[in-house]
């Protein structure tokens, strides 16, 4: 078919789709008017209230499963000419007839709820959807509660979850706005808003206010439920100056077991050590803070060393969206006391400290967590990988962490891969194995697959392969597209399709070669792509992204040089430009990024 054949049935195709539509809406109009003027009517809805509406049976069953049911079946109605409807408004009736009619349904503020509810019983569904979307362009916090309960009532969980969520976003201006909505409320579903992480409260002090003050508008029938919800307050994180607005609460003078508890809990938390304390909190929900469940997209990049060096501080940052940006000196919280260990960080502020080597260099097992969303900001141990290793490959996605290859104790390459489920604190090691054995590689996920990017065996063979582990059948393939030139600790980042192999270095006869150049490997057609040189070579760097731009710092320019410029890349512009050098020299694979909005919810931006 020549193109203008193709766009002569384009046209044909659309004046046919214009004409059957005028004809539709045609065809509803001499319908309306036949309801209107009672032609051929052959069933009258009467209302509560004692409102007649004619219609027609078939344009009703046509519409609803449910009057189909009912004039279709053995049922009294299907032959009565007068139908009484129970239970619908009148003026929500004549409004849903219309729709019947004309496919126009009039939803407003004032009578949303109430139709949404009638047409969930007649089944209507595309009335179903019109109320949907209306409900989601015009959520507020002076409606959300009621929508929330509507929603629950009909039994449609996605558009419950929806004003739920939006209700605890935005609490604090319902609690302004909508308080009688949110103070009659079951006691069920103020607990479900007081223990939920991501309730979104200035300060713990305002969840308090709302037990206290939901409890005063009923206090007769709702005083005794009080200690319960007490234990959903963390008191952790209540300011000293605010304690005693806590503890002399009327309500709680009044119950004397459940203030001692309150008062003894205060005690433990601001008299014990800090060691005390994380036993007594750190695992508790009442150790962490609460997190919006949108936290932004991360903007400052976080460098750490694995051992403070001549005692001094050994975390730099570099807040991406200043004007001018330039790396700063942190404090070592966000460091692990393991050399060799490799740090990865999910979304929500969770940091893992995975294997690495013991103090007498020996390769271990050892994992840690940092949860910055906990007021302890401690690394805790947590379940240990199967194989001791360090030099290994280490990607994340989700609420899944895969380790890959790596050397053992024995100083072999590994040939396995280990995947940890955050959910269940659970290792698991993979009975499939790469085709090749290797350490220094680098990894990356990507759509199901993990890729396994070229390392070195413990031969001293620099591989120029890249394997592929398929997450679904555990199998392990070699692909035929090798990188353009072999190499091991290189470093990887993902964009859209393209994975960015950057720098690395090479060692054949005994010589080293330090790469600055760039490749990008594309995960939909398996091709290289040359890319322009970084400024400087460098071998085990580090790399982010951000907003699609990548940031390349540290490594090595040779054995024992470290180094400190700092290097981005658009991918948009296709360039290489240098930024701001480091404070010191950096030679860690230890690079993660947090978002700021983050940053100040945990505290950490007050150290740093």
């Amino acid at each position: 078919m020549t193109d203008y054949e193709q766009s002569q049935t384009i046209e044909i195709y659309s004046y046919q789709n214009e004409e059957k539509l005028k004809t539709i809406y045609g065809f509803l109009d001499v319908l309306e008017s036949f309801r209107q003027s009672r032609t051929l009517c052959d069933v009258t809805l009467v209302t509560n209230d004692d409102l007649k509406i004619p219609a027609h049976k078939v344009i009703l069953a046509a519409a609803s499963p449910v009057f189909l049911s009912m004039f279709n079946n053995d049922f009294k109605e299907s032959k009565e000419d007068y139908i009484p409807i129970r239970g619908i408004d009148s003026d929500v009736l004549k409004i849903i007839m219309s729709y019947l009619y004309t496919y126009h349904l009039e939803v407003n503020q004032s009578n949303v709820e109430r139709i949404l509810k009638a047409v969930d019983y007649l089944d209507l569904n595309h009335a179903k959807n019109v109320c949907y979307r209306y409900i989601e362009e015009n959520i507020s916090p002076t409606n959300c509660i009621n929508f929330m309960k509507t929603t629950e009532m009909i039994s449609n969980t996605k558009l419950y979850d929806y004003c739920f969520l939006y209700t605890i976003k935005n609490i604090s201006e319902v609690m302004e706005q909508d308080v009688v909505s949110l103070y009659e409320l079951s006691s069920e579903d103020i607990i479900k808003f007081i223990s939920n992480n991501h309730l979104e409260v200035k300060s713990e002090m305002q969840v308090f206010n709302l037990v206290i003050n939901w409890i005063k508008y009923d206090e007769d029938n709702r005083q005794q439920i009080l200690p319960e919800l007490m234990n959903y307050i963390r008191l952790p994180q209540v300011p000293k100056e605010d304690l005693e607005d806590i503890y002399s609460e009327p309500l709680l003078v009044a119950q004397k077991d459940c203030l001692n508890n309150i008062l003894m809990e205060i005690a433990k938390t601001y008299t014990s050590s800090p060691k005390k304390l994380e036993n007594y909190i750190g695992s508790s929900f009442k150790g962490r803070r609460r997190t919006p469940l949108n936290l932004g997209t991360p903007e400052v990049i976080f460098a750490i060393r694995n051992i403070p060096e001549n005692d001094s501080n050994f975390i730099e940052y570099l807040d991406t969206t200043s004007n001018s940006p330039k790396w700063k000196i942190g404090v070592s919280l966000l460091s692990p006391q393991r050399n060799w260990s490799q740090i990865v960080s999910t979304e929500r502020g969770t940091l893992y400290a995975i294997g690495g080597v013991t103090k007498d260099n020996i390769p271990t097992t050892h994992v840690d967590l940092l949860d910055l969303t906990s007021v302890c900001h401690r690394w805790t141990p947590v379940a240990p990988m199967h194989i001791p290793r360090k030099c290994f490959a280490v990607c994340i996605h989700k609420n899944n962490i895969f380790v890959v290859g790596g050397a053992g104790i024995d100083g072999y390459s590994l040939d396995s891969i280990e995947i940890y489920d955050i959910n269940l604190n659970r290792w698991n090691l993979i009975s499939s194995t790469m085709n090749i054995p290797r350490e220094f590689c680098s990894a990356a996920y990507h759509d199901g697959f993990i890729y396994v990017i070229g390392g070195i065996t413990n031969n001293d063979e620099t591989l120029s392969s890249v394997e592929r582990y398929e997450i679904e059948t555990e199998d392990c393939v070699l692909l035929t597209s090798i990188m353009p030139l072999p190499k091991y600790n290189t470093c990887v980042a993902k964009i859209d399709d393209l994975l960015y192999v950057i720098g690395g270095v090479s060692l054949i006869n005994g010589n080293r070669t330090y790469y600055s150049s760039v490749h990008a490997f594309n995960l939909t057609t398996h091709e290289w792509i040359l890319l322009p040189n970084l400024y400087r070579p460098r071998s085990q760097a580090n790399v982010v992204v951000i907003n699609k731009t990548l940031y390349v710092f540290g490594g090595f320019t040779k054995v024992k040089e470290a180094l400190l410029t700092t290097e981005m890349y658009d991918a948009r512009l296709n360039r290489w430009k240098m930024t701001s050098n480091m404070q010191s020299r950096f030679k860690d694979r230890n690079a993660i990024t947090i978002s700021k909005k983050l940053l100040q919810l945990t505290g950490i931006s007050d150290v740093i």
